[in-house]
């Protein structure tokens, strides 16, 4: 028997899919952000802090 929480029954999770592109941007996102994490300790450089300048000297 499934638990009941507010008179509203729990089934657990619903698995949802998702588009093949939407799991590939995902994946690059996760890719890309976990590059930057180890840029910055490593050597640092942060990508972040950059693109804020570059974006700064292109905008005035």
């Amino acid at each position: 028997m499934s638990p009941v929480i507010d008179g509203c029954s729990v089934h657990g999770t619903a698995k949802i899919p998702r588009p093949r592109a939407a799991r590939s941007a995902g994946g690059w996102g996760t890719g890309c952000a976990l590059a930057a994490a180890f840029l910055h300790p490593a050597f640092g450089y942060c990508p972040g802090c950059e693109m804020y300048l570059l974006l700064r000297r292109a905008a005035g």
